[in-house]
């Protein structure tokens, strides 16, 4: 089957009207179907939480630290370790309310995080945001 454009000057007759109209369909059955379709991933994460906050504040103009155990559940995880992201909501004395977020390390289990802030910054709200996937151990859908 030849897929040129056959018509004539006068008009386009029925077959090369079928012919086109072929070669367009097998154009898109083609395109469709070969694509290389994406295997079906599973992502893997731990399952983070946060509990027992912390505060080591000496003095109100003092640096503090600001402590938090963590819980991690990583029985679908292959890996031990992983990255994840603490999302915060600060609010300083004589400024506005700023949000940022920290970078952290998990390790399977209860471990605890920390960090630093000045005298004046006092933590309103947190939340465990990105969890980096880790390599599965298994399908967890057994």
């Amino acid at each position: 089957m030849s897929c040129a454009n056959e018509s004539s000057p006068s008009s386009v007759n029925a077959g090369a009207r079928r012919r086109r109209t072929a070669c367009g369909a097998a154009a898109c059955w083609m395109l469709l179907f070969n694509a290389a379709p994406a295997a079906p991933m599973v992502a893997c994460k731990p399952l983070l939480s946060t509990r027992d906050v912390r505060i080591s504040r000496e003095s109100p103009v003092l640096p503090y630290d600001w402590k938090v155990t963590v819980l991690a559940d990583a029985k679908h995880c292959a890996t031990r370790s992983g990255m994840f992201e603490v999302d915060f909501i600060l609010t300083r004395e004589l400024g506005p309310e700023v949000q940022f977020t920290e970078r952290f390390q998990w390790t399977e289990g209860q471990f605890e995080i920390s960090i630093e802030f000045t005298g004046d910054e006092t933590v309103l709200d947190h939340r465990i945001g990105f969890v980096a996937p880790c390599v599965c151990r298994g399908i967890p859908f057994e």
